[in-house]
Formats: structure tokens, sequence, C-alpha cells
């Protein structure tokens, strides 16, 4: 499921497998196991999320505590 999600979301976004597993930070074939429907470790799974949910937009955002 978490496969066609992110299929989804790469081609809703116009973006190739390597582009969008560079903006993960995986591997262009982690990216073509995953949409198949594989597995993933933790690590990978959290950069995905990050990318998906815009977790990685928040960091850049944050704001400092005065």
């Amino acid at each position: 499921m978490i496969g066609k999600v992110l299929a989804d979301y790469r081609y809703a976004n116009r973006m190739g497998m390597r582009e969008l597993a560079k903006e993960i930070g995986i591997s262009t074939a982690t990216l073509c196991r995953i949409e198949d429907g594989n597995p993933m470790n933790q690590a990978t799974f959290m950069k995905l999320l990050n990318v998906l949910f815009g977790n990685h937009q928040i960091k850049k955002n944050k704001r400092r505590k005065a």
C-alpha cells in the first residue's frame, strides 16, 4: 500500500524515480523495491514519511526559540 501511495505521489509531482529517490535520500533500487511492495527498514520508512508528509519542509522553516 505504501508503494502505491509513493508511486501516486511521484506521478502527481511529475517526478522520475531517480529524482524522488534523491529527495528521500535512498537509492533508486530501494525506491523501486518499495513501489513494488517489498518491505523497508525503519530508517527508510522515516525518510519516506518526511517527504510524503512534508516534515522536511517543517525542519527548514522551524522557528528558533527566543
